[in-house]
């Protein structure tokens, strides 16, 4: 099966093009646009044993154009705005979350595509207490709002016309090597190891993390599945939930490190914070399976030793 995957020098991207370019099964297409930045690409490959990444550059003004001498089974649709706390701009998320997605499933379902994988993101719930598909989604950041709407535009075409199978993903906490350093994770694993003072509120939300290992794994398991899902959208994320301090306290215990450097409750909460929820995975666990995932302390270590390389 040919898979071109969008968004495939993002940081899911990035474990996700290596992981998949492993299988035999599988011809991993990595579509990049001109003068796009590789380096977190190339620098998994140590990760994965990866000795080949296949590039195809793609003009995002002519999409067309990707179909004239590939013939593609498949289309991962990770491109996104938003992730990052300083993309605010609600024009490039539009373009990006919402535009972009529905012009890509369009173009892939009249060019006999059969299989379009688009992600959503958890934060389309907003500040719900307990999550799972069926709920009504109330987005709150211009991220959440522009994804939610691309995924509706997504659902409609799909139901026009359903030549090409549509599978959302909706990926709760994502963390894992060559993750952006202004996330908390990298942010926490930074201060502690440099002894480098870090503001923080007192670090009591409930969150759920899932391990970027773990993510890609049960991407794998859903395309091996994709033509029996009888479900348009997944979410999904870890089995359990671990308080932001705790992520902190193992972190020093792995680098040996002290907690000296955090600044405990030198923020304050953001208005309306859900400091605890809970997340429904039983729809993607019914249908590829539940993976033996990660512990905190297990994937934080792994993390700890490739920052070291």
């Amino acid at each position: 099966m040919r898979v071109a995957i969008f968004g495939s020098n993002g940081f899911i991207g990035s474990h996700l093009s290596n992981y998949l370019s492993t299988k035999k099964s599988l011809d991993i297409l990595c579509m990049v646009r001109e003068n796009s930045d590789l380096s977190v690409l190339e620098k998994l490959k140590i990760k994965y044993l990866n000795n080949k990444l296949n590039y195809f550059i793609y003009n995002p003004n002519n999409l067309i154009d990707l179909f004239k001498d590939q013939k593609i089974d498949m289309i991962i649709n990770l491109i996104s705005y938003g992730v990052n706390q300083d993309h605010k701009n609600k024009k490039i998320a539009h373009k990006v979350n919402t535009e972009m997605p529905v012009a890509l499933y369009k173009v892939a379902s009249e060019n006999n595509v059969k299989y379009f994988i688009h992600f959503g993101t958890s934060q389309e719930y907003g500040n719900e207490k307990y999550i799972k598909e069926s709920i009504e989604r109330k987005p709150i950041s211009i991220y959440g709002k522009s994804k939610y709407e691309g995924c509706n535009a997504c659902i409609e075409e799909y139901i026009k016309n359903k030549n090409c199978k549509l599978v959302i993903l909706r990926p709760f906490s994502i963390y894992g090597e060559c993750e952006s350093e202004k996330k908390l994770i990298p942010s926490l694993i930074n201060s502690i190891k440099k002894q480098t003072k870090l503001s923080l509120t007192e670090g009591l939300q409930d969150r759920n993390y899932l391990y970027v290992e773990d993510l890609i794994k049960y991407i794998y398991l859903v395309i091996g599945e994709i033509s029996n899902l009888e479900f348009i959208d997944y979410n999904i994320g870890s089995a359990k939930n671990i308080k932001i301090k705790n992520i902190a306290k193992i972190i020093s215990d792995i680098t040996n490190m002290s907690e000296n450097s955090l600044n405990w409750g030198a923020v304050s909460y953001r208005d309306g914070e859900t400091m605890e929820f809970k997340a429904d995975f039983n729809r993607i666990y019914g249908k590829v399976g539940k993976l033996d995932e990660h512990t905190m302390y297990d994937a934080l270590q792994k993390i700890n030793l490739f920052m070291d390389k």
